[in-house]
């Protein structure tokens, strides 16, 4: 997920050149000394995005906020259902489930019917408890046993007369409706945004996983298989998480469609519908399809989603080209109501406000190329290869980020993608100025996490993983990972394995000072020039670990510069104060 409003954020201003490098002045002679001159490392001192850049301003970042504290055991919107200290007992399987919706935006109606077959694999089945936003439940209907329901909180029970035994199987229909259902949701984990949920007034209707418009069990992340079907206004565009399987028209005004959806986690069911204008885009195998909603975006710019076309295409060509085709034939983009200020990806389905698709007549730039480019890359790192502990999370925003920014290289010439990781990395600095708490990328126990950390601090830590193992094996280590984990979780230490083996070395010492030690580098130097040589002491102020004091090691570039000439030289950094010798040109 992303948030990005590019029009009204302020825009960075130019430092002095000698506040880009550390030890900048000082040293005897004319020789300048920069230290890591490519601003390849996560440093302190790295220079803010050139003059008139897109860029979020620190005052923007107190929306990516988490909600209390974060589970790091799987993600879950509540509590489980066992009381505090009760063992935790196997969830029942749901081997399949059909979904059928009727959608009336006139009407301001939703009515459903859900048939939810169960297993009660290694334990018996007392009671079941399904999330559910509706104004009623209007049936509960069960038979060997029947069952009797509750419904308060938006949270539906269901109890068998008698248990279901181990390894007995059961089926529970359940029908419902919402009208007149408008629910305001700050719905993301950064807290970036409104969600409109079931908003059936306006343009567009559309539903996340902050309002429940199907039984989604509370036992359980992972369902199996789940089919939807639905009906809705023929004159309105339908697009829906998951795989499409059939869609036709009923003609008496209205159309069905039916969607296949597996392996669903607890965020990724989403459904956009509208009046939409489209534009389709080939990717090899797969369907882009950029839908606005018509007329004008809230900074008066007419929306035009084919201003758009050209760069995505190439996104999607680039990200396909690194990790293989998407796991989804057809992918969406679909605008909605513009209070929503972030972007959200579920299975096929990218959620962005209608802002998105204006065209104010100069093209794209780089910061909005960028909020595209990462939610299309969670089409690979988040709906198919996905988490489940949040200690993890820096895998798939880190890596959004990440791979956006390599992706990014086939529009943007080097300069201009230099200048996108300083604005990327700029809120994460300001943060770290002003006091912000610290915690590793990768928490040992649960905490609030700060998502500036496993955003930004995360793509730099992939950034300069690859700086250690190099390009080539980078990309070999990525396409091996999501290769090996279709819709599967990944690890942090699973990570490291990999990229292990695809390094051929050690990477330990890389992980406990990037992934589980805190900080950043923050450098200074003095140097003197004497027969032609330079020799460089650099001080390393900050350590990644205490008691004792453990200092980072990484591959450090020197460089030396005296008008015309210049020369640079990569060494390895790895104590508190270190010399380097520099043969001067």
């Amino acid at each position: 997920m992303m948030n990005l409003k590019w029009r009204t954020v302020g825009r960075s201003l130019v430092a002095t050149i000698c506040a880009f490098f550390a030890g900048c002045g000082g040293g005897s002679g004319e020789w300048r000394i920069l230290l890591d001159p490519h601003e390849t490392l996560l440093r302190a001192d790295l220079p803010p995005p050139d003059t008139g850049s897109q860029a979020l301003t620190s005052a923007e970042w107190p929306r990516r906020r988490l909600p209390g504290r974060f589970d790091l055991d799987a993600f879950r919107l509540h509590e489980r259902m066992e009381p505090p200290g009760a063992p935790a007992l196997p969830a029942p399987q749901f081997p399949s489930t059909v979904v059928e919706l009727s959608l009336d935006p006139v009407a301001r109606t939703l009515e459903g019917r859900a048939t939810i077959a169960v297993t009660a694999a290694d334990a018996e089945i007392s009671s079941l408890a399904f999330y559910l936003s509706a104004s009623a439940i209007d049936a509960v209907e069960a038979q060997d046993p029947a069952a009797t329901f509750t419904f308060q909180n938006e949270i539906l029970t269901v109890t068998p007369a008698q248990p279901i035994p181990a390894g007995g199987a059961w089926s529970v229909s359940v029908r419902w409706h919402d009208r007149d259902v408008e629910r305001e949701l700050d719905f993301t984990l950064e807290g970036g945004g409104i969600v409109l949920a079931n908003y059936l007034g306006n343009p567009s209707t559309f539903f996340t996983y902050g309002y429940h418009f199907w039984p989604r069990p509370r036992q359980t992340n992972n369902l199996g298989r789940v089919e939807f079907r639905l009906r809705y206004p023929e004159a309105q565009r339908l697009y829906f998480s998951g795989r499409k399987l059939s869609e036709a028209s009923n003609g008496d005004g209205t159309a069905s469609a039916a969607y296949e959806v597996e392996h669903v986690l607890w965020f990724g069911v989403s459904l956009a519908l509208s009046s939409y204008q489209v534009v389709d885009i080939d990717c090899g195998d797969v369907t882009l399809h950029l839908a606005g909603m018509p007329g004008a975006s809230i900074d008066g710019f007419p929306i035009v989603p084919a201003s758009y076309a050209a760069g995505m295409k190439k996104l999607c060509e680039d990200f396909s080209a690194r990790f293989g085709p998407p796991a989804f034939s057809e992918i969406a983009f679909a605008g909605v109501d513009e209070r929503f200020i972030n972007g959200f990806s579920a299975p096929g389905l990218i959620l962005v406000p209608n802002y998105t698709f204006d065209d104010d007549g100069t093209g794209s730039f780089s910061e909005r190329d960028f909020f595209l480019g990462h939610e299309l890359s969670h089409q690979w790192w988040g709906n198919d290869v996905f988490i489940q502990q949040n200690r993890n999370i820096w895998l798939i925003e880190g890596m959004a980020d990440y791979v956006t920014m390599q992706a990014l290289g086939a529009l943007y010439d080097a300069q201009a993608i230099r200048n996108l990781w300083r604005w990327e990395v700029r809120p994460l600095l300001d943060w770290w100025a002003a006091g912000g708490t610290d915690h590793p990328l990768v928490p040992p126990a649960p905490i609030d996490m700060e998502p500036r950390i496993f955003y930004v601090k995360g793509a730099w830590v992939l950034k300069m993983l690859e700086g250690v193992i190099g390009e080539s094996a980078m990309r070999s280590l990525l396409r091996t990972i999501r290769a090996g984990h279709p819709f599967t979780a990944i690890t942090t230490e699973e990570f490291m394995t990999v990229a292990q083996t695809e390094a051929g070395s050690d990477l330990g010492w890389f992980f406990d000072q990037w992934a589980f030690g805190t900080g950043w580098l923050e450098l200074d130097e003095t140097h003197v020039v004497e027969n032609g040589r330079a020799t460089v002491t650099v001080t390393q102020k900050k350590s990644f670990a205490s008691e004792p004091a453990r200092y980072f090691r990484t591959p450090l570039l020197l460089r030396a510069e005296k008008g015309e000439a210049a020369t640079e030289k990569s060494f390895t950094l790895e104590n508190a104060a270190q010399e380097f010798l520099l043969d001067l040109p």
